[in-house]
């Protein structure tokens, strides 16, 4: 082989690890796939996690490190998105080197040579653990505090600053026959008696625009 040939080959070697090098350094898990699905490359952060060989993990050895759980789902989407060639977007769990599960994001898009031919996967799993169970926690603080609600022996209602309906106790809503749809389409005429709701209505108004606190007595 020419000098010419040899500095070639060097130079494509170098371009090469330096763009590993790069792939390795982005904050985020890393993968590539054949046409076929089989996974072929991970970056190091993506080893790092999952705390296996490469060997273990390319062709479909990754669908180990898959919650079982999840496994099912996240096979079935995959081949979907070979056969129709759309981008892999799912959620699932993978089992880090300690042993735990963390939630996933899974994305990938498909390479495609000018006749639009698959001609590899490229993606990424972005970790949305820590975000996913911040919303968890919310959701059942919510829970919580609803059931609470709930069981106080009053009704209860609280409304926006634009005096819209936000919620109505489930007490509130037995002891009317009114759902809460209805409520926040018809407001307090849904449940005042017609005779009442005008002053009702005018001293609402008056303490949403000055934030007076009224007390009053209606039907």
């Amino acid at each position: 082989m020419s000098t010419e040939g040899n500095r070639h080959e060097e130079a494509l070697s170098g371009d090469e690890q330096e763009l590993r090098s790069i792939v390795d350094a982005i904050p985020t898990l890393v993968w590539r796939a054949a046409p076929d699905g089989n996974l072929e490359y991970i970056n190091k952060r993506m080893l790092e996690y999952l705390g296996a060989p490469l060997g273990e993990v390319i062709g479909w050895g990754w669908t180990d490190k898959v919650h079982p759980d999840d496994a099912t789902f996240k096979v079935r989407t995959w081949l979907q998105n070979l056969e129709s060639g759309n981008p892999d977007d799912a959620v699932c769990r993978f089992r880090g080197a300690d042993g735990r599960y963390r939630w996933f994001e899974v994305c990938g898009e498909p390479l495609r040579a000018s006749d639009g031919t698959v001609l590899g996967w490229y993606g990424v799993l972005i970790d949305i653990d820590d975000r996913r169970r911040a919303k968890e926690a919310l959701r059942e603080s919510e829970d919580k505090l609803r059931q609470i609600i709930d069981t106080v022996p009053g009704l209860i209602w609280s409304s926006g600053p634009d005096s819209g309906p936000t919620h109505v106790s489930q007490r509130m809503l037995d002891y009317s026959g009114v759902r809460f749809e209805e409520f926040k389409l018809r407001g307090w005429e849904a449940f005042v008696h017609p005779d009442d709701f005008p002053e009702t209505a005018k001293a609402y108004d008056h303490a949403i625009q000055t934030s007076v606190r009224r007390r009053l007595g209606h039907r």
